[in-house]
Parts: C-alpha cells; structure tokens; sequence
C-alpha cells in the first residue's frame, strides 16, 4: 500500500543510494544544480556536512518493503520569525503513486508540530507540474516567482515560491487518513 511509508532519519546507510541520486545528470537539476560530485567520497563528505550545518532536518522515505523512494529536507529555520524552507524529492519511478503526497503530509505534520511553525516554503521549478500540483494540492499558494532564477545545462530557470501555514494545512488535509 502506498501510504504505508516511514520517514527515517539519515545514517549513513543511504549514502550509496543518495550518491546514486545526486550523481544522476537528469535527477540533480530538481536537487542541488550547481554541485557535480566526481568521487563517491566528495559526495560523502560533502553531503554530511549539510547534514551536520545546513539541514535541519532531513529524513528518507522508505515504504513497507524497505524500497528507497526519496528523501525530505528542512532548511533556513528561522524560529523567531516562525518558518522554515522544506524539499522533497521522489525516485522517478515512483512519482506516479502517493508517496509523494504521503510523504509531505507526514513531513510537513511533523515540522508544525515539533518546531510549532507558522508557515514552510518551498521553491519549485516552473516546469515542474507534479510538484507544483502536489503542493497545491495541500494549499502551498505561490508567492513569488523568481525570472531565470537557476542557472543550470546552459540555461537558467525560472522558479516559483511556495508557501502554506499551518491553519491551510491542517484544514486541507482533514478527512484524508494520510496521517
């Protein structure tokens, strides 16, 4: 069943399978652009620093059958002014199921909770519709949309912000059972 996925908090256990994300040309535009890892051990270095200083959290999606779906991540927590920025990334294979949606409800639940937050951001390319579909679907609302924000392949991107609080959330996701 889809719904029925952990959010694990990070060991180095998942290095192998977040190196082989984060080393994919096509997957690392929707992750960290700038960054090209030539070793697993720069990656590994590289990636536990972020881990010890710049996330603030950063949990694996894994379903009941232990697969590696993806990984959420809570970034710039800026207690006094009540918000934080938040990232999830899913396996292309499994952006077509629930994980997804699964995944950033429990997330998000869990970061209004534990940090008594007001709102999340987010920020998403203007060319990805899953995601932008998936957070509207909770009430994430765009607030801003940053012109040829990211460079990346010879290009740069546009990018949207989104935000939600707390009250939209919860009021969204009452009667889904996702919890």
């Amino acid at each position: 069943m889809e719904n029925s996925i952990e959010l694990i908090k990070f060991s180095d256990d998942y290095l192998p399978e977040l190196y082989e994300v984060y080393s994919d040309q096509e997957q690392r535009l929707n992750i960290l652009p700038k960054k090209s890892y030539i070793t697993k051990e720069q990656f590994e270095s590289n990636f536990k620093r972020h881990i010890e200083f710049k996330y603030t959290e950063f949990r694996i999606i894994k379903d009941n059958l232990n697969k590696f779906i993806g990984f959420v991540i809570a970034y710039e927590h800026l207690p006094e002014d009540s918000h934080m920025k938040v990232s999830v990334y899913v396996k292309p294979e499994f952006q077509h199921g629930a994980y997804g949606l699964v995944a950033v409800v429990k997330f998000v639940d869990y970061l209004f909770k534990f940090y008594n937050l007001n709102k999340l951001f987010t920020e998403v390319y203007d060319f990805n519709m899953p995601s932008i579909k998936l957070h509207e679907t909770f009430g994430f609302t765009r607030e801003g949309h940053l012109k040829e924000y990211k460079y990346y392949d010879g290009k740069y991107h546009d990018m949207f912000i989104y935000s939600v609080t707390r009250g939209i959330f919860y009021e969204r996701i009452k009667g889904l059972h996702l919890l």
